[in-house]
């Protein structure tokens, strides 16, 4: 067991260095779009998509990484001064009581709207491009 909790921390804070390069990757594409849109006054369709996105990942490896490296924000006045044992016994019952629960309700829930989305090939809904291609489509010529 200490193997496996183990090699799950090594892999997430190895995965969580890695994708902390995605910053500098978010950072080179939004000085991208802001010296297009203002400099050249060409502005891009693709880089809001991609700014969301890759906001995400980092988002979520950055989360996986805090709790293989036990950074996150706790208020514990308490829990610091209980034994390390009890407070991986804490841990693991609130996993079961809040993390696996929220986990699974997404993946019920987030089934469907996802099947559906693959089926029909569903494209972001917020994006520049699909905005202007609604109001295109929902413009009435005049003539």
């Amino acid at each position: 067991m200490k193997s496996f909790i183990k090699f799950a921390d090594t892999l997430s804070a190895s995965m969580g260095k890695a994708f902390s390069w995605c910053i500098v990757i978010l950072m080179g594409g939004t000085c991208y779009e802001v010296i297009m849109a203002y400099a050249f006054n060409s502005p891009t369709l693709w880089n809001f998509d991609f700014s969301l996105q890759m906001y995400g990942a980092i988002f979520m490896m950055a989360g996986a990484y805090c709790l293989s490296t036990e950074a996150h924000v706790r208020g514990d006045v308490i829990y610091r001064l209980f034994p390390t044992r009890v407070q991986g016994w804490i841990d693991l019952v609130l996993y079961f009581i809040f993390f696996f629960p929220g986990i699974l309700a997404l993946v019920f829930y987030g089934y469907e709207y996802a099947a559906l989305a693959w089926k029909i090939k569903e494209t972001s809904w917020n994006s520049p491009a699909q905005i202007q291609i609604y109001m295109a489509k929902s413009i009435i010529p005049l003539s």
